[in-house]
């Protein structure tokens, strides 16, 4: 499996997003923006360090069910579910990474707001501007914000993994 092709994906729906932005195109910038952040969660973990993806699918749990008869069954958790990928990159950093909570906390809202944003902008009927009472004059603002959002998040992301690789080099470099 080519797990490179997650990070261009990535890549590719954060510029998608910002085209889409040009073009006026405001749910279309919102939808590439989320799955801008998913693929490149998707591809931290796949690609992480110390094989943090076989501890992944080891530990994926289950999820509970309702039963219209008031029953209860549960079902093995899917990987890289939508509505656990922010708890996927927490639960990733804190086992593999040594990260400032305070910090992380801001990109996970950053993460649950483009997972909501996303499935308005895809699956709502109501416009954009009537669900996040945001004036249509700033909706550009509203989308450009985001995107910068998401790119603190990815540059968040990289740094700490690539601050990680670049003490694992000198250590090696380092030893006798």
């Amino acid at each position: 499996m080519d797990t490179n092709i997650l990070y261009n994906k990535s890549e590719e729906n954060l510029k998608a997003a910002e085209k889409c932005v040009e073009e006026n195109c405001y749910y279309a910038a919102l939808s590439r923006l989320y799955y801008s952040i998913f693929q490149k969660i998707k591809y931290c973990i796949m690609t992480g360090k110390d094989n943090y993806y076989s501890y992944y699918k080891q530990h994926l749990g289950v999820r509970i069910v309702y039963t219209s008869k008031g029953e209860t069954n549960t079902i093995p958790r899917g990987e890289f579910e939508h509505c656990k990928i922010a708890a996927d990159l927490t639960k990733f950093l804190n086992i593999t990474y040594s990260i400032d909570k305070t910090e992380l906390s801001e990109h996970i809202r950053t993460i649950n707001d483009m997972r909501v944003l996303r499935e308005k902008a895809d699956y709502s009927p109501d416009d954009i501007t009537d669900i996040q009472n945001v004036p249509i004059q700033d909706l550009k603002n509203f989308v450009s914000k985001r995107i910068r959002k998401t790119k603190d998040l990815i540059t968040y992301i990289d740094s700490i993994i690539n601050e990680e690789e670049e003490k694992e080099n000198e250590d090696e470099n380092f030893s006798c």
